[in-house]
């Protein structure tokens, strides 16, 4: 046998092997490419068997004629010549050609097929049996039909062959003969090897034909019967063809393959399970009778257990190994086996039969040696030795380039080289220079990897490929370096660095200096992921730095606690869903900054960074840049830390996602995401990106004496007194590039110069609406109202710190909800003037007036006047007309420094107030009521002008809480009517003895709420004038009628009537009065509790004086 197989398998042995062989016209290209079409078939479905028979089609298998009868799928069976003609003289040339070959090996090939190509004849098909006409390859339109049924002839004529074989005595067979055997004379031990040798052939025979069963029966007593003759070799062919028939039908590579058995009943006897595709219909050698086998029997056929197969291949593989003949034999019995002990897993046995196979001595030829190392790799790294499998790919590689070759194969060197990487652990296919989880470095003796590194850079160097050499060296530098000597790293810079300029990109033509490996692929194809330098240079830190206070954005939020009017409400605004989770804001068209530090790892070269960018992401740039950067350029020393600060443009507006940086190093251009750096966090790369947005700020005078400092901040000062209201002006001007658009102003002041200092000033903005546009370089003015807290009343002045924010935006902007904030400071100082040290109410003998007495005093240098806004000239009584200012009463005029009191009787305030039952709280009650009954205001003159403002009460602490009683104005009327003339007013009658007076009490509920119940009741008694009063009347009058009256439910404005008369008997003067006695009255807010001291609790009172009778 002239060479070995090294892709052989267990399955060989059911594949009926065809010799393709070339016509002498057909190109390689074109020959290639007819033999794929061909093994598109090598599995063809015999409906009539109900069988799937495989076929192997091989290009010329020189040799393996006289080892047919050793092992039949080493011999061709079938023939298939493949050309080119174009006329038909080429055709009749082919076709002697072809019937000479067919007549040369008819002993061995039992069906043939020629197939032409370059012509399509009709008349001459006909003529000419067994070959096919098409106009080319691509035209093979029938090649399935053809092909199909040339397979069908050929598996019918073996089949026939097998059952004529299997009819023949067993003392009719021939004897067969291995090629290096002595053909001796008959004799019995002979002829026992001849049966035992032909019952092994049947079984070759029945497993080309699927007959998987009796091929196991036939393997099963040949073996026995060449082990009683002796017939060694024989007997290890007959166990190795019991152990791939076992293989092939419980560990098959592809059990889709195997031959199903035909639909046909199975006795009741036999288990019903379902039929495997391994079950088969076995025909015995005695009997034709087709019987149905189970899965489970066919496989008690067959040898039970991967101990039991790998014992009894073993054992053939043993005996092989004793005759020199049968290297090639042995050889592949070793592949096979490792194959199918792959698939059982026994990777540990499946070694031992390969390490035998590394020892088999061959006379191999320098040519085929690569094939023998590398398919001994393939089959190391099948078992899963990967190292090994390593270890023989590079000596392939190396027999690629052997001094015995007449050439060398580089080609082939670089691929098998590249091949071998993984199992060093080198994972150049796959690496693109991510930093390593653990951040070491991956598997492996760093020096093998460096002389794998550097044997495949030098493979490529000699193939003149020196974009891959460039791209093996950049990662042998990024994952290497911290293992290279001094001279290996210099070696490594020095050599990319020339590459640089030798190489440069033609793509670029802006940037001469850029290595182009990105374009760099494996030799088997397959494209090499770009290599990133994610650890030359080392980004150890990034940040983005904010932006000025004056050039951040903000989003627009609705925000209840400003003063200010909010002018703009998109339809978004109060559906605002951004979230605030990111940190930064950025503008577009607006310069940022972000902070990088890196570290250079080399300990012996510098590195130096070209063209350092950074890159982003945003959902909705169109394939448009979202930003721009200044690129940087700098060199890092070895083994040093530079921190460099990089400019950001970003370009459009939406969310921003810093994703990594971009660089040249060495001229090869890297991008670094920061996704793959675990010490980066992504959340602090993300920037929201308002769209442009303007810019304001205050226009400083000329006459300015503060610090033109932009990073301190100008105050307007202004000074106010307590209660009092100024605006002040502020000129703007836009120093930015779009128009100014204002939504929004809010005014916060400190808590400075006390404990609630930010209610001592109340700033109110003014309504941004009626501020234009504010075009680029113009000016305008906005007016703020300032004014302070009316309840100051600290002996010191204040100063006051006011931030007042203005929002700003454009109209773009607007549509994001995007505005800026521009803030200026307000210092606002406060001096006390005026304070109110006493106040008193006291009730008067009128119904619903009382009489207010008030002490102000003047802290100030000028003249102050007070004056009350609400009460007029009818609210008063006897006051004259210069006390009264524009129709409101002057209560008092204070000269600088001075104490005064005021003294009036003044209309009772009509408001009903809730009962309180603290004192605090009525006192709480009776100065916010004064307060707004009085609404007092201070108003001082100057030669500018007239300042004024409000003068504060609630701070007042009044002596007792009666006044409250004497302020509110009573919730019932009184009306006195005696004999029918009203003397309400004047409370006064006069009568004599003996005469009946009539009395009558109208009372009418003047409050909002209802009186539950109301009791009323008369009292006369006579003053004595001494603070004593007589009631004892009972010698002095006769009273008609009741003296007393109950109403139940009184509503608001419902009138009470009481009427009663009266009999003087004595003279004098009495006192007549009518006066409640219930205890509580309930209204619709509460309950009012009735003290007798309260005035609306009686009537006014009425002296009558009684003369005699004679008088008159």
């Amino acid at each position: 046998m002239s060479s070995a197989d090294y892709s052989c398998d267990c399955l060989d042995h059911a594949r009926i092997l065809i010799s393709v062989e070339s016509g002498g016209s057909i190109g390689d290209s074109e020959f290639d490419e007819a033999l794929a079409v061909l093994n598109q078939h090598q599995v063809l479905h015999i409906a009539d068997a109900g069988r799937n028979i495989h076929f192997k089609f091989q290009k010329n298998p020189n040799g393996a004629d006289d080892w047919g009868s050793f092992q039949l799928h080493r011999r061709p069976l079938g023939l298939v010549i493949l050309a080119e003609c174009s006329t038909a003289i080429d055709v009749a040339l082919l076709h002697e050609v072809y019937q000479k070959k067919k007549q040369q090996r008819s002993d061995t090939i039992y069906d043939s097929r020629c197939f032409i190509f370059g012509i399509d004849n009709a008349l001459l098909q006909q003529s000419k049996d067994g070959m096919f006409q098409y106009l080319s390859i691509k035209d093979w339109k029938s090649s399935e039909k053809d092909i199909k049924e040339f397979l069908t002839s050929l598996f019918y004529v073996l089949e026939s062959k097998r059952r004529l074989f299997a009819s023949e005595k067993a003392d009719r067979v021939p004897m067969l003969w291995l090629p290096f055997e002595n053909r001796s004379s008959s004799n019995p031990l002979e002829r026992k090897k001849s049966q035992g040798r032909w019952r092994k052939h049947l079984g070759d025979i029945s497993l080309l034909c699927g007959m998987y069963a009796e091929a196991l029966n036939l393997y099963q007593s040949a073996g026995d019967a060449l082990y009683a003759s002796n017939d060694n070799i024989y007997m290890a062919a007959a166990i190795e063809g019991l152990c791939v028939t076992s293989s092939i039908v419980i560990w098959p590579e592809n059990p889709q393959a195997i031959t199903p058995i035909p639909k046909v009943k199975a006795p009741e006897s036999i288990s019903m399970q379902k039929l495997d595709a391994r079950n088969l219909i076995s025909s015995s050698s005695r009997n034709s009778a087709s019987v149905a086998l189970t899965l489970n029997e066919l496989i008690k056929m067959c040898l039970q257990t991967s101990e039991e197969f790998i014992g009894r291949y073993k054992e053939a593989v043993i005996i092989y190994s004793k005759e020199k003949n049968l290297g090639v034999v042995e050889l592949e019995s070793c592949i096979k086996a490792t194959k199918t002990m792959a698939i059982m897993k026994k990777y540990k046995q499946a070694s031992e039969f390969l390490q035998n196979a590394v020892y088999i001595n061959l006379r191999v030829p320098d040519s085929e040696r690569v094939a023998r190392y590398s398919s001994l790799s393939d089959l190391y790294a099948k078992i899963g030795m990967q190292r090994k499998s390593s270890f023989y790919s590079r000596v392939a590689a190396m027999q690629c380039v052997s001094t015995n070759l007449e050439s060398h194969q580089w080609e082939t060197c670089c691929s098998l080289l590249q091949r071998s990487l993984p199992g060093f652990g080198v994972a150049m296919f796959t690496d693109s220079g991510f930093p390593l989880p653990d951040g070491g470095q991956n598997e492996g003796w760093a020096l093998i990897k460096l002389r794998i590194l550097h044997e495949l850079a030098y493979a490529s160097r000699k193939l003149g490929d020196e974009r891959s050499a460039a791209r093996i060296m950049v990662y042998a530098l990024t994952r290497l370096h911290a293992q290279m000597n001094e001279a290996e790293e210099k070696d490594i810079c020095k050599f990319l660095e020339s590459l640089t300029v030798s190489h440069p990109s033609q793509s670029a033509s802006n940037t001469p200096q850029i290595l182009d490996i990105l374009s760099v692929k494996a030799y088997d194809g397959a494209p090499l992921p770009p290599i990133n330098f994610y650890s030359i240079p080392t980004l150890e830190y990034i940040e983005v730095l904010p932006l000025k206070e004056t050039e951040k954005p903000h989003i627009i939020k609705k925000d209840d606690s400003q003063n200010g009017v909010f002018l703009f409400a998109p339809s978004s605004y109060f559906h605002n869903d951004r979230s605030n989770k990111i940190a930064f804001k950025w503008v577009v068209d607006e310069e940022a900054t972000l902070e990088m530090r890196f570290f250079n790892p080399l300990k012996h070269s510098a590195v130096k960074i070209r063209n350092l960018q950074l890159m982003g992401e945003m959902t909705n740039c169109h394939g448009e840049l979202p930003l721009t950067c200044h690129p940087l350029t700098f060199e890092l020393e070895p083994q040093t830390t530079v921190t460099k600060y990089l400019r950001v443009i970003p370009r459009r507006a939406g969310l921003l996602t810093i994703t990594g940086y971009r660089t040249l190093v060495y001229g090869i251009e890297s991008c670094c995401r920061f996704k793959h750096m675990s010490w980066i966090t992504d959340e602090k790369l993300e920037i929201e990106v308002t769209p442009p947005l303007p810019l304001i700020q205050r226009k400083r005078m000329k006459t300015s004496l503060n610090n033109e400092d932009e990073n301190k901040r100008e105050y307007v000062k202004t000074e106010l007194l307590p209660g009092e209201t100024k605006w002040v002006r502020i000129p703007l001007v836009n120093i930015g590039n779009i128009p100014t658009r204002f939504i929004d102003v809010s005014a916060t002041t400190e808590k400075q110069g006390g404990k609630h200092g930010d209610k001592l000033l109340h700033v109110k903005c003014n309504d941004v609406n009626n501020l234009a546009q504010l075009p680029p370089t113009h000016e305008t003015y906005y007016e703020l109202e300032l004014t302070a807290s009316q309840s100051f009343h600290h002996a010191e002045q204040r100063h006051l710190v006011t931030d007042v924010e203005m929002k700003i935006t454009s109209d773009l902007a607007l549509e994001e909800n995007c505005c800026r904030h521009f803030v200026f400071g307000l210092e606002t100082t406060i001096r006390p003037h005026l304070t109110t040290n006493h106040v008193q109410v006291s009730h008067t003998e009128k119904q619903g007036w009382c009489r207010l007495v008030m002490t102000f005093e003047n802290k100030s240098d000028e003249e102050i006047r007070v004056v009350s806004r609400t009460l007029g000239r009818d609210d008063v009584i006897l006051s004259d007309d210069d006390q009264f200012e524009d129709g409101k009463l002057l209560m008092v005029i204070l000269h600088p420094q001075e104490l005064a009191t005021s003294s009036h009787v003044i209309r009772c305030a009509e408001q009903v107030m809730r009962n309180e039952e603290g004192e605090e709280d009525k006192m709480r009650q009776l100065v916010q009521l004064l307060d707004q009954l009085l609404l007092l205001e201070w108003r001082i003159s100057t030669k500018e002008d007239l300042r004024s403002g409000r003068l504060d009460l609630t701070s007042l602490q009044p002596s007792n809480t009666s006044m409250l009683t004497n302020l509110l104005k009573p919730p019932m009327k009184w009306n006195v009517d005696v004999d029918s003339n009203d003397a309400t007013e004047t409370c006064k009658y006069a009568t004599t003895t003996g005469k009946c007076c009539s009395l009558r009490y109208l009372i009418t509920n003047v409050s909002r709420d209802k009186i539950g119940k109301m009791e009323v009741e008369l009292e006369v008694f006579q003053d004595q004038e001494n603070g004593m009063c007589e009631y004892n009347m009972e010698d002095s009058i006769l009273i008609v009628g009741t003296t007393s009256a109950d109403f139940d439910h009184v509503s608001s404005g419902e009138c009470c009537e009481f009427v009663c008369s009266i009999l003087f008997l004595l003279v004098g003067d009495y006192q007549v009065r009518a006066r409640r006695v219930d205890e509580v009255i309930k209204c619709g807010v509460g309950e009012l509790e009735v003290v007798d001291d309260q005035s609306y609790n009686f009537s006014p009172i009425l002296t009558v004086t009684v003369n005699n009778t004679d008088d008159y």
